[in-house]
């Protein structure tokens, strides 16, 4: 089968779904997305934030131009479209591919993108759902019918390796109002217990000096443990390795399992994930993981589980075992299996 892939350069997903079909005997050309606001120039994107949207839409159609020269050029008679959230698809886009199959995974909810987004995705043959609940909202919406596939783990990436625990409590990902909230009241804790702590990610502008000393006057306890930088998935695994406690903070829009619940427990580290997740027929939150209600809940079991080394190192091997159907091999494989179940001209 051959594959053109349209989706965006974020965390190395679309490169892992790119490898394992490749490694399937697949032939994949591949062409990245490239938004607007993250890609071009500092002034262009001042002039935006000043309410110049020309440059938006000049942009968008000069990367459509490009995307679908690119298409007619590679595409084959057995060509299928796989669009990786399918962010920048437009309609003239998918006119190109008129009696060849297509199909959309999802790596956030539906109800994130516009109307016209949602309406677009009837010209797909087959739509696969990252957040559950979108099945039956598109079903009564759209009268559309999707596929529930979480976004799994790169097993080349997140694996266990025994290597010192010398990180306490960790947590990777980005400033989000509740997750700050929360990790200036663990950091504030631990600075109390002497136990180390590390926060990782992009958190604050520390170009300007007056940004910096904001930043910490804000948040006195989170900002002495935070690493204040861009991590690469490499890195992240081995901080998770190096970790006793991993923290996983979801935000509120998300109620499906989370790509980075796959990667902590991949490389057998013990999980505290907030509660209200949705389990969806993956893990058992009861057993792979554990769960906290409130900060106040949070700080207890932090405690608790740092002190009984031998439950949490339990919980993480089962974690671990439970994970690895969960992997971006498997799941692609599972999606490219649904395809040519559905659908004999894909075989």
């Amino acid at each position: 089968m051959h594959f053109i892939v349209v989706g965006p350069l974020y965390y190395g997903y679309s490169e892992s779904i790119i490898r394992v079909l490749r490694e399937e005997g697949h032939t994949v050309d591949f062409f990245a997305e490239r938004p607007f606001y993250t890609n071009c120039s500092y002034l262009t994107r001042r002039l935006y934030k000043w309410g110049v949207r020309s440059f938006q839409k000049k942009w968008e159609r000069g990367w459509q131009r490009a995307c679908i020269a690119f298409m007619r050029e590679h595409m084959r008679a057995d060509s299928v479209l796989l669009c990786l959230t399918g962010g920048m698809i437009s309609d003239d886009i998918l006119d190109v591919w008129q009696g060849h199959p297509t199909a959309l995974m999802m790596w956030d909810s539906v109800r994130r993108y516009d109307m016209d987004f949602q309406r677009r995705m009837r010209r797909y043959q087959h739509v696969f759902a990252f957040e559950y609940t979108d099945i039956a909202y598109a079903a009564q919406t759209f009268h559309i019918e999707m596929t529930y596939l979480p976004l799994g783990y790169d097993p080349l990436v997140y694996y266990p390796k025994e290597v010192e625990r010398d990180i306490d409590v960790s947590f990777v990902g980005t400033p989000m109002p509740q997750r700050v909230e929360v990790l200036e009241r663990v950091a504030a804790y631990m600075s109390n217990t002497g136990e180390r702590m590390y926060v990782g990610g992009r958190w604050y502008d520390d170009r300007y000096p007056w940004k910096v000393r904001s930043y910490r006057r804000k948040h006195p306890h989170l900002f002495p443990v935070l690493t204040n930088q861009e991590l690469s998935p490499e890195e992240v695994a081995q901080i998770y390795r190096r970790s006793k406690i991993v923290l996983n903070i979801n935000n509120n829009v998300h109620r499906s399992v989370s790509p980075r619940t796959f990667e902590i427990l991949a490389t057998r580290t013990f999980q505290l994930m907030n509660s209200g997740q949705q389990s969806n027929g993956t893990l058992d939150f009861d057993r792979d993981l554990v769960q906290y209600e409130d900060v106040d809940d949070l700080i207890r079991k932090i405690d608790f589980y740092l002190q009984n080394d031998e439950e949490r190192e339990q919980i993480a091997r089962q974690g671990e075992e439970a994970v690895r159907r969960f992997s971006l091999d498997e799941l692609t494989k599972r999606m490219v299996g649904n395809l040519c179940s559905l659908d004999v001209s894909y075989r």
